[in-house]
C-alpha cells in the first residue's frame, strides 16, 4: 500500500493495476493506410474520406461525430449550386491547413462540421 504522501508501507500486498485498452485517440486517423503519394498541400482522396468517415463512424457506434466537439454530424452531400450548404454535414478538414504545409497524411485529418470547418478557417 502507498500512502498520500507517496511512501510504500512495509508489508502490504502491491495491487496490479490493469491496463484499458489501448483505443484510438478521438482524431487520430493515422493508423490507416496513407495514398501512396503524401505530400504538402494535397488535398485527401476519395477513398481516404471514405476510410475516415467509415473509421469515424466504427468509433462512435455507427453515426458521424466531429472530432472537436462530438457533435453528432449528417452524412456529407455533394453541393448544389443555388442550394444552400448543410452547416452540419461533416467534412475531413487538415489539421495543419494545406496553406502552411499541411499533407494529406491521415495522421493531418480530422472529422469537422462545415460550420466548425468555415470558422476554423486558417486559424
Amino acid at each position: 500500500m502507498i500512502t498520500f504522501d507517496g511512501t510504500e508501507v512495509p508489508g502490504t500486498p502491491k495491487m496490479e493495476v490493469p491496463l484499458l485498452p489501448k483505443e484510438p485517440l478521438k482524431g487520430d486517423y493515422s493508423m490507416l493506410k496513407d495514398p501512396k503519394t503524401v505530400k504538402e498541400s494535397a488535398p485527401f482522396t476519395q477513398t481516404q474520406k471514405q476510410n475516415i468517415l467509415q473509421e469515424n463512424m466504427n468509433r462512435n457506434g455507427g453515426v458521424i461525430k466531429s472530432d472537436v466537439s462530438g457533435q453528432q454530424l449528417d452524412k456529407p452531400t455533394k453541393s448544389v449550386k443555388g442550394q444552400k450548404a448543410n452547416m452540419n454535414q461533416a467534412e475531413i478538414d487538415h489539421k495543419t491547413p494545406k496553406s502552411k504545409g499541411g499533407t494529406n497524411s491521415n495522421s493531418n485529418a480530422q472529422v469537422l462540421s462545415k460550420k466548425e470547418n468555415i470558422k476554423k478557417s486558417n486559424n
